[in-house]
């Protein structure tokens, strides 16, 4: 079972309570030069909306029920994903943490986010 205090793990995503839902906030203003290179190499910024679709991509193939339960909502300097499914959004605040500090991955989720035109 997941708790709202297991987010503490991921430093630089916020787990926040609304009513009948939570949602986690990835600011990027403490992750700018995260995979600088990685997004450089695609012509991509790495703002919110290249880390959000990042995301998505990784979550397509490992864990689409999870991904069907969120709703992304990125902006240049932040990614912010709501559910009311506590479970699914520590799979994607897991997903998003493993692209800040694995490159190969966050490479392949680019790739995959490409593929399915996700990129803006």
């Amino acid at each position: 079972m997941v708790r709202p205090g297991d987010f503490a793990q991921f430093p630089l995503i916020r787990l926040v309570e609304h009513p009948g839902e939570w949602s986690i906030i990835f600011d990027l203003s403490g992750a700018r030069r995260l995979g600088i290179d990685t997004f450089a190499l695609r012509s991509l910024e790495g703002n919110g909306y290249d880390w959000s679709a990042a995301a998505q991509a990784r979550m397509t193939d490992d864990l689409p029920q999870a991904l069907m339960e969120l709703d992304f909502d990125a902006e240049a300097g932040m990614v912010s994903i709501v559910s009311s499914d506590l479970h699914a959004l520590f799979a994607a605040a897991t997903a998003l943490h493993l692209l800040q500090h694995d490159t190969v991955a966050l490479s392949e989720a680019l790739d995959r986010a490409a593929e399915l035109d996700l990129l803006e």
